[in-house]
């Protein structure tokens, strides 16, 4: 369901930053094919769909969202909020209200010395996903941050910046993965006179997870430290050709159960091209580490491909697709089994939607997706489809 709520901010675009204040209101309608991410096998779904539960279902949503952006001489405040009301018309025991907020303040002192500060919250209903648990996990994360950079020449600057996150869950089941962290960054851009940004980076994170994992019979401590090392760049190559990439080698490190370390090459690349005024398609690649509450390992081996077209087939209505395949190793949850190969799951899909906007300020869209994964466990594959129709309006 995670990846539903994740889908809806997609469709509808993010505020303006030059308003000074901005109210939306939505209404969108959905039906899901497989809910759960149960798979095909029927033995799975027999065994593991609670009594009552459907695997289908109509979801209903109505949304606010709202932005104030106040500048005062260099400094700026920004407000920008979101409240979903979830409604399921056959799983009403997930019924639930969702936010995502975030509150900043990008300040500037004297002519060098740059910044922003600033607080984001999120609530919203666990992914079924990755898990055998079925019930109303709603998890809340918390984020504060602090960056700062120093600008002492037109084509260099320093950056760092401060991280505290805290993610729980709202469903006792699931409390093993409740997490703080805390990390730190450091930085060096070089700016060319063409406004291309070359650069390197340091980070360091430390999390804790307060409250220990039980896996056969064990108890394992998923604290870990993890470093990072990378070079970045953002390149107009060409008038119409955009290339934004990272390359890096992490390294994470887990207290208690060594089996989950991890070092090796991170990387993602993605080029955006806009053969006319009208389209524009972005092709990305990727290698990468996935860390989030949904997940029932600490971390994903996330490698991919994606491609993103888009056109704005007249002044009210527009197209935008995406297919994607990725394979994904399970390399943060060996298990405690020998002789067990690491979890690998595949993945391919794809997504469609049509934006239709009659006036300014409203806009009704409808989006397709469907997707399929095939995995070396029993019962992980899924295949799944799903629908939405929404619209907004502006005020």
């Amino acid at each position: 369901m995670a990846y539903l709520l994740s889908w809806q901010a997609e469709v509808y675009s993010a505020a303006d930053t030059t308003d000074t204040w901005r109210l939306n209101f939505s209404e969108s309608i959905g039906y899901d094919d497989n809910l759960f991410r149960l798979s095909d096998n029927k033995d799975s779904l027999a065994r593991l769909l609670p009594s009552g539960a459907s695997k289908t279902d109509v979801i209903n949503r109505f949304s606010v969202e709202g932005l104030i952006n106040y500048k005062v001489s260099r400094q700026r405040f920004l407000l920008d909020f979101r409240v979903d009301d979830n409604r399921f018309i056959r799983n009403d025991k997930l019924n639930n209200l969702s936010a995502n907020a975030k509150a900043a303040l990008e300040w500037q002192i004297g002519k060098y010395l740059s910044g922003d500060i600033g607080y984001r919250y999120r609530r919203y209903l666990g992914a079924f996903t990755n898990t055998v648990f079925f019930g109303k996990d709603m998890v809340t994360e918390n984020i504060a941050y602090l960056n700062s950079r120093i600008s002492w020449d037109p084509n260099w600057r320093i950056h760092a910046g401060i991280q505290w996150a805290k993610a729980a869950h709202g469903a006792e089941e699931r409390s093993s993965w409740d997490s703080q962290s805390i990390g730190v960054s450091i930085g060096l851009d070089y700016i060319s006179t063409s406004k291309n940004v070359t650069g390197l980076e340091y980070r360091l994170t430390e999390a804790d997870f307060p409250n220990t994992e039980l896996s056969q019979d064990t108890q394992i401590d998923n604290h870990y430290m993890e470093q990072s090392v990378g070079a970045s760049l953002s390149w107009q190559i060409f008038k119409k050709v955009r290339l934004d990439g990272r390359i890096g080698y992490t390294i994470r490190d887990h207290r208690t159960f060594s089996s989950r370390n991890f070092s090796g090459e991170i990387w993602r690349i993605s080029v955006d091209w806009e053969p006319t005024a009208k389209t524009r398609i972005n092709l990305a690649g990727w290698r990468d580490l996935l860390s989030a509450p949904d997940l029932t390992a600490t971390y994903i081996i996330d490698e991919g491909i994606s491609l993103s077209p888009s056109w704005s087939v007249t002044k009210k209505i527009a197209l935008s697709g995406k297919i994607y395949y990725e394979t994904q190793d399970y390399a943060g949850d060996p298990g405690l089994i020998k002789g067990i190969s690491v979890r690998r799951d595949e993945i391919f899909g794809g997504q469609i939607t049509v934006h239709y906007m009659p006036r300014q300020n409203a806009e009704v869209s409808l989006s397709y997706r469907a997707e399929e994964r095939s995995s070396n466990r029993l019962f992980a594959d899924y295949v799944y489809s799903s629908i939405f129709a929404s619209a907004t309006f502006r005020f």
